[in-house]
């Protein structure tokens, strides 16, 4: 199985990568190769069995996506995002980031016709205002912000 981290070479990519290197399988399926991708060079991680690449990605930009994002992709974390302060005090960067590189990865695994699995974060701030507890599947959203709405 080969798995790309978007966004590999943040926090949550540097640990999710470490985890799947220490876990080995994903759903039953042996992990072959991690490729970690970002906009800045991830840290290097040492995959012992596992081959693990690093290189750059731009999600806003299709054709940054499209060589990170290969038909033997079978599964895609995607992790790359700005944070709700950064988001909100640029708009522009938040849309073309959080929203459009967003559908740029889903547009570029669609069109490989491969199916893909992609696993994505999202936040609490998707929900705005009072939050329940617990949130369910189908508790509404009702963003306060840009950056929830992204």
């Amino acid at each position: 199985m080969n798995v790309l981290i978007i966004g590999g070479g943040g926090f949550i990519g540097q640990k999710l990568t470490r985890a799947l290197i220490a876990r080995g399988e994903l759903n039953g399926e042996a992990i072959t190769s991690i490729n970690l991708v970002d906009v800045m060079e991830p840290s290097p991680i040492e995959g012992g069995s596992i081959t693990v690449t690093t290189s750059l990605c731009d999600i806003t930009k299709p054709e940054s996506v499209a060589s990170a994002l290969t038909a033997e992709t079978d599964v895609i974390y995607l992790l790359a995002a700005i944070v709700s302060a950064h988001a909100e005090e640029d708009f522009d960067a938040g849309w073309s980031i959080n929203m459009m590189g967003t559908l740029n990865v889903l547009e570029r695994a669609r069109a490989l016709g491969t199916k893909p699995r992609v696993i994505f974060t999202s936040s609490i701030a998707v929900y705005g205002g009072e939050v329940p507890d617990p949130i369910l599947d189908h508790t509404f959203l009702n963003p306060q912000t840009s950056y929830g709405a992204q």
